[in-house]
């Protein structure tokens, strides 16, 4: 006796349809988030930020076409890092630690010179 009825897989279908899309939302989403932090977006990175599996990122076609498009415009400079910004007053303090470390290295470098100057008169002696 052979039973002839046809399964019923249609939620399994459609469980699978929605975890699919789902995955690709939070893929999505971490695409958006690296851009917006100005991060390199490659398969490691996405797998990161989206919590997915890299193998799934790589069966998917418009997933992994869309990687390869903006790490080719990355290398290119296409996506503008985001700038920081400076106050005056940080701006100045920068400065002033610049001009004093300036100050030491010349300091340091004429104590050099010196010393290269009083080496030189002991080989001269010799």
């Amino acid at each position: 006796m052979k039973i002839t009825h046809k399964r019923n897989i249609e939620g399994l279908i459609e469980s699978a349809k929605k975890r699919r899309d789902e995955t690709l939302k939070r893929a999505d989403e971490g695409i958006k988030k690296l851009i917006k932090e100005g991060k390199s977006i490659n398969f490691k990175t996405l797998s990161e930020a989206a919590n997915i599996s890299t193998t799934w990122i790589y069966k998917q076609p418009e997933i992994s076409e869309r990687i390869k498009m903006l790490r080719s415009q990355e290398k290119g400079n296409a996506i503008a890092k985001p700038r920081i910004k400076t106050s005056d007053a940080s701006k100045d303090a920068m400065c002033a630690a610049f001009k004093n470390r300036i100050k030491q290295l010349e300091e340091e470098n004429k104590t050099l010179k010196k010393q290269i100057e009083v080496l030189y008169g002991q080989i001269y002696k010799q």
